[in-house]
């Protein structure tokens, strides 16, 4: 009978593991969106990195000829925090 119960505790949790687990997983394109550019100028198939993308990640994800990023977290971290 106890080995039935802990069975069953088994079952239920392991079920419940699986249903309350995590979804597919979504890649965020910031540098893509950054720069303008498509996934495939720096992954072969993501996460990937062609030569291209190995090179803008040994730059430090800065490209020498474009503008500099722009936007309130670029500027946080640049100056820091704002103060009121």
């Amino acid at each position: 009978m106890a080995k039935l119960s802990v069975f069953i505790v088994v079952v239920v949790v392991v079920t419940l593991a699986v249903w309350l687990g995590p979804g597919p997983a979504e890649a965020v394109p910031a540098f893509a969106r950054q720069y303008d550019l498509q996934c495939n100028a720096c992954h072969t198939r993501p996460p990937r990195l062609n030569s291209f993308g190995e090179q803008f990640h040994l730059m430090g994800f800065q490209m020498p000829s474009a503008p500099a990023p722009t936007g309130s977290s670029v500027r946080s971290r640049r100056t820091g925090p704002s103060r009121p």
